[in-house]
């Protein structure tokens, strides 16, 4: 199996996905930043179980019925745009609670789990991601399965990265004002990020 081949390609694809700036993504930068690396395995867990599941709904047929209704798509693209943006707002105007707070005195746990798993449902680039997939996948002999392993291991990595960037960069400032203004960033970009999407043709 050649790895410029279209299974490579689809490696390349998801791997680029993953680890470009988007509502997950910002969201991981974001929890790293406030408490900690530690805190991120169940969010995270939620992110890749949340894809998976549409992977399996999309292979299952869920791909057909958005190509064949364009309206459902955009309705989704739409309404996932939007709360992507008022999260964004929402975490600006809670910038400053978490500083105030130690580093790591919050953990993830079952909410934040099934929390980021229900966002992926409403996130615009995860559908993307997921239709894109499995429309490449239809040319190539990967099986549901493989896809389905690529799909919890390249996830997993990307978040890990952007959640140590925010825990190293919460070590880092120890300023509180730095920090707040810091976490109004991270806001102020998925808030952009949700206004991008509902700009994507």
């Amino acid at each position: 199996m050649s790895l410029m081949g279209p299974p490579g390609a689809i490696v390349l694809l998801l791997f680029t996905a993953a680890v470009t700036p988007g509502p997950n993504n910002l969201l991981m930068l974001r929890i790293g930043l406030e408490s900690g690396l530690h805190a991120v395995l169940a969010p995270a867990t939620g992110v890749v179980l949340g894809g998976v599941v549409m992977l399996v709904l999309s292979c299952a047929g869920l791909a057909r019925a958005f190509a064949a209704q364009p309206g459902l798509r955009a309705a989704t693209t739409i309404c996932g745009a939007g709360c992507v943006m008022w999260l964004g707002v929402r975490l600006i105007c809670r910038s400053g609670a978490s500083a105030r707070a130690p580093l790591g005195s919050r953990t993830g746990g079952a909410c934040d789990l099934l929390r980021m798993f229900l966002f992926q449902f409403v996130n615009p680039k995860a559908w993307i991601l997921v239709l894109t997939v499995t429309a490449a996948a239809g040319d190539t002999s990967l099986s549901l399965v493989t896809l389905i392993v690529l799909f919890i291991l390249i996830p997993y990595g990307c978040l890990a990265l952007w959640a140590g960037g925010g825990s190293l960069a919460a070590s880092l400032v120890h300023d509180t004002r730095a920090r707040v203004r810091l976490e109004r960033s991270a806001g102020a970009m998925l808030a952009l990020s949700g206004l991008l999407l509902l700009c994507r043709p």
